[in-house]
This record gives structure tokens, C-alpha cells and sequence, in this order.
């Protein structure tokens, strides 16, 4: 970054979001970040996390069933934005499952 960005301009006012010169950021040593991952375990935790995901899918996609089963248009009782809410969060879902696919896929070929 440079300098010039660091500090104030001397004939304008120092805003609170500026850093000053004074103030110190502790940076935490390398030693106490954890253990770096082997591949195979980074695999398999983001397995474990598309078969949690996928259960949260799962989940959702129930949910909408029971609310388009519960819906009675007679009575004027619907579950229009709760449908769409599980909706949504079923595709979002998706993605993150698909994410994580492509993510073991690319260690598996040895790109990342």
C-alpha cells in the first residue's frame, strides 16, 4: 500500500477510520495457526459437510411438502412465503453442495 494512504494529509483532519502512526496491529505468530490440512483430510471434511448439507436440503425440500399439503385454499390458509422462504434456502443449498463437489474435484486433479 502506499505510504501516502496511510497517513492523514497534514492540512486536512485525521478521520477515526485512518490508522495513526502510533497505533500497532498484533499479527499472531505462524506457530499458533493450526495444523495445515493433508488432502485426503480435506476431502473428507468437505464430504462431511455435502452429507450435512444435504440432509439440510432434504429437510427443506419436506418441509415444502407439508406446507403445500397443509394449505387449504377454501379457508384462505396458506404458506405462500414460508414455500418460497424453504425454496430459496433448498437452492442455496444446492449451490453449496456443488461447490463443494467442484472444490474435491480440483484437489483431486491437483489444482488447488
Amino acid at each position: 500500500m502506499d505510504q501516502k494512504h496511510l497517513h492523514p494529509h497534514p492540512h486536512t483532519n485525521a478521520s477515526a477510520s485512518e490508522p495513526s502512526p502510533e497505533s500497532s496491529v498484533h499479527v499472531s505468530a505462524p506457530e499458533e495457526s493450526p495444523p495445515e490440512e493433508t488432502l485426503e483430510e480435506k476431502i473428507s471434511r468437505l464430504e462431511a459437510e455435502i452429507l450435512g448439507l444435504t440432509q439440510e436440503k432434504n429437510d427443506c425440500a419436506q418441509t415444502v411438502k407439508d406446507l403445500r399439503a397443509a394449505e387449504d385454499f377454501k379457508k384462505v390458509i396458506t404458506f405462500a412465503n414460508e414455500i418460497f422462504t424453504n425454496q430459496q434456502n433448498k437452492m442455496r443449498l444446492e449451490v453449496e453442495i456443488e461447490l463443494r463437489r467442484k472444490k474435491i474435484n480440483r484437489i483431486k486433479l491437483g489444482m488447488e
